[in-house]
């Protein structure tokens, strides 16, 4: 029996550890990165250690048992854990409201825990073929229930899509040549990039799709459109990899990187989205293009070694009896179980460096003891090439403005008053180069610069608007004047400008604003930001004692959305105040 370390994906964790720990050292925001970078390096120590352990297939029939049992448990611990979502396609809140959330600082994202599920309920299918013991089978078919019930009250329909995807892949597991499964994925795993390809009007036409999807499949309370806020992540983690090539933009720093760079039309400031919901177009963001080549080429040496069906165990001669099933099954339920975590990273994400990444790193020592011994030398061979072509990368023109961009961001982050980086280096960039004389105080220059770019007055709003919500009410009101320098009859800047000022404990500002506000938005403005300025004006004209011209407001924001509550709570207060007045 083989005991040493060596596995085809060697080279791969090699890679992806390199360009992780890069990702880290250049990443704006460290202190963010380090934990995935931690849970990186323990993922593949411990699936190095699993793998070498995994000697003998009752130590396998032990750590399959034990991953069902184990996330059986998980989802009991859910229950009273998991932060249940707001949008469902069954309203099973009556049964919910009684569960209490215990006393603890988090909460597990109904998602994460769905994605985290799916690879151990398949793998349940294979240990229901183990010789059981009457009370092991009853504990399995209790956790069996458990997870399936999860799944149910989480209500992800990504995650009963891959189950159905999982299924799938099973009946046709090792049945015809490797290259046509692999050509099947390869569409699957573009399909989130070729949206970024798509002209205008064929992208029109699919989010206009998306949104009935959302709108059709799923009710509540959120005003966060599910499908349709991936399509603009995607889109933006496009413009991400095109200004971050070679090194990323940061480990597991797209969301703060992309809020400080580029536009998000329906994306909200308040959505904290923390990642690029899919697992490729965030290995992109995070490590750059070979990094990118780097986890294809795991996740596909993973598959084709399953997909011999010639078990590494059965070829070092060890006696497969103790299973009591055919390994060859085992490589397409162990597939299964991967095609089901791929399917799920299409549209979220449970990654390597995350927590519940766990289970796919077990999944690898796994798979690593069920797939043919193969000549490491192949494997070893391409990782060098990736490494040769990232080392003249870095020294390239894009590696160098990957770089530039990162220093700005970092500056940008910790507020430096002088970048690193002249803004020249940004000639042809006109945000960038705008932010650039920004953080060296040089107001007029930023100004001059942002005039070259379409999307500024929004750009700068978005600014602001993050400020706000993250109480930054000076930093809010700087951004907002920076954008009206540029419109000063942008209607949605003077409301935000209101809200700051507000804030801020300045209603005479704040009513200024306002009114400026309606003067651009009454006619042609959104409906519910008409309302939300009405309702504004009123709070600060009642906090100045004028009350009929704070009922009026109200009343005006009534008359827009009547069945709002606070619209009408807020009318029907002052209306009292004026009645005891007389």
């Amino acid at each position: 029996m083989r005991s040493d370390w060596a596995t085809p994906l060697n080279p791969f964790t090699l890679l992806y550890l390199i360009f992780t720990l890069t990702a880290f050292i250049v990443s704006p925001l460290p202190e963010r990165s380090l934990p995935y970078l931690i849970q990186a390096g323990s993922g593949v120590l411990g699936f190095l250690v699993v793998y070498v352990w995994l000697d003998r297939p009752s130590r396998l029939r032990w750590l399959l048992q034990a991953m069902v049992l184990g996330a059986g448990a998980l989802s009991l611990a859910g229950f009273f854990l998991v932060e249940w979502p707001s949008q469902y396609l069954f309203d099973l809140r009556l049964a919910l409201i009684h569960l209490p959330h215990l006393p603890l600082p988090f909460s597990i994202h109904p998602n994460a825990i769905a994605g985290a599920l799916l690879p151990p309920i398949c793998l349940a299918w294979g240990v229901w073929r183990f010789r059981l013991s009457r009370w092991q089978r009853a504990w399995l078919i209790v956790a069996v229930a458990l997870m399936s019930l999860m799944l149910l009250l989480t209500q992800s329909r990504n995650a009963w899509l891959a189950l159905l995807a999982a299924w799938g892949a099973y009946q046709v597991w090792g049945r015809f040549r490797f290259v046509y499964f692999a050509i099947g994925l390869g569409v699957l795993i573009a399909l989130p990039f070729a949206v970024n390809l798509l002209p205008a009007a064929g992208l029109s036409h699919l989010e206009r799709g998306v949104a009935f999807v959302d709108n059709a499949s799923k009710s509540g309370e959120s005003d966060e459109p599910s499908w349709l806020s991936r399509l603009e992540i995607w889109r933006v983690a496009g413009q991400t990899l095109a200004d971050y090539p070679v090194v990323g933009a940061g480990l597991y720093a797209f969301e703060p990187v992309s809020r400080a760079n580029y536009v998000y039309a329906v994306v909200s400031p308040q959505l904290n989205f923390t990642h690029a919901h899919n697992l490729f177009w965030q290995t992109a963001v995070n490590l750059g293009v070979m990094g990118l080549l780097t986890a294809v080429g795991l996740w596909g040496a993973t598959l084709w070694g399953l997909w011999q069906r010639q078990p590494q165990l059965a070829l070092d001669g060890v006696d497969w009896t103790a299973v009591e099933w055919t390994a060859v099954d085992w490589t397409a339920v162990v597939g299964a179980a991967f095609i089901s975590s791929l399917w799920f990273n299409l549209f979220d994400l449970i990654a390597w460096e995350m927590k519940a990444g766990v289970i796919i790193w077990l999944l690898l020592a796994v798979a690593m003891r069920l797939s043919p011994a193969q000549k490491a030398h192949k494997a070893s061979g391409l990782a060098g090439v990736v490494l040769a072509a990232w080392l003249i990368l870095l020294l390239s023109p894009p590696g160098q403005g990957n770089w530039r961009r990162l220093q700005l961001d970092q500056a940008r982050f910790t507020q430096t008053a002088a970048p690193p980086v002249s803004p020249t280096t940004f000639a042809n960039d006109a945000r960038r180069l705008g932010l650039a004389y920004f953080l060296r105080q040089e107001v007029d220059a930023a100004v001059s610069a942002w005039q070259a770019d379409a999307q500024s007055v929004t750009f700068l709003r978005q600014q602001g608007v993050m400020a706000f919500y993250e109480g930054e009410w000076e930093t809010a009101v700087t951004w907002h004047h920076l954008a009206l320098q540029l419109d000063k009859t942008d209607g949605l800047t003077h409301y935000w400008l209101g809200m700051a000022y507000e804030a801020q404990g300045n209603p005479t500002l704040a009513r200024h604003h306002y009114d400026l506000a309606l003067a651009d938005l009454l006619g042609n403005g959104p409906t519910d930001v008409i309302a939300e300025t009405w309702e504004g004006r009123g709070r600060v004209m009642a906090q100045s004692g004028q009350w009929e011209a704070a009922a009026d407001s109200f009343a005006q924001a009534v008359a827009l959305f009547p069945d709002n509550p606070d619209y009408a709570q807020q009318l029907r207060e002052v209306n009292l105040l004026l009645q005891g007045e007389e």
